[in-house]
């Protein structure tokens, strides 16, 4: 089998395999009493047009408030864009945080020095 072949057959199984937590969504806006939209609502909370925030643990997730509704996408580890492979680690699921975390892949109590050092770098 060819190369080419071969990493075709790699990415779809990755994609079989890939466990997307998140995705981007939109809602219609909440009209006031004449009928023009003046809020959204997020999960029972409502907030003015123009209102952006970001949802605390375990929903992780981005939002703005506009005329046209509220749209929201996952961020930290539930953003289904991004796809870390970090030789020597793996993701765990930190319920206590946003934040992607990884440990050692043959000691799981151990941070992966791996991804310090690219966060370190990142915050320089």
């Amino acid at each position: 089998m060819s190369c080419k072949a071969l990493f075709v057959v790699f990415i779809q199984v990755l994609l079989l395999y890939c466990d997307v937590e998140s995705l981007c969504w939109v809602t219609y806006p909440i009209p006031d009493d004449n009928g023009q939209n003046s809020t959204c609502e997020y999960k029972g909370w409502e907030f003015k047009l123009g209102a952006s925030f970001k949802s605390p643990t375990p929903y992780c997730e981005e939002c703005t408030c506009t005329a046209n509704g509220l749209s929201c996408c996952g961020y930290g580890k539930k953003d289904d864009f991004t796809v870390f492979i970090i030789p020597g680690c793996v993701q765990v699921d930190d319920d206590s945080t946003c934040d992607r975390q990884f440990v050692d892949s043959t000691d799981e109590t151990q941070p992966c020095s791996a991804w310090e050092r690219k966060r370190s770098l990142k915050n320089e």
